[in-house]
């Protein structure tokens, strides 16, 4: 997910309740990660989301109420 700007992306992945930020390690629970944060080569906007087995409607919520905070 490519974000408006830099700032943009890291406030959403620090907003996120039920996505942990991390880098995926192939567990069943849902992340995200800046991807600058780890790879200096991509993209700074660029926010990597793994879904997990959580529920969809608690996910979407989250990600939904995470999305209004970084665009403020």
């Amino acid at each position: 997910m490519y974000f408006g700007t830099e700032q943009q992306a890291k406030i959403f992945c620090s907003k996120t309740k039920l996505f942990r930020h991390a880098t995926s390690l192939g567990g069943a629970e849902s992340l995200c990660e800046w991807r600058a944060m780890s790879d200096a080569t991509v993209d700074r906007t660029l926010v990597r989301i793994s879904v997990g087995v959580e529920g969809i409607e608690d996910l979407i919520g989250d990600m939904n109420r995470a999305l209004a905070l970084a665009a403020q």
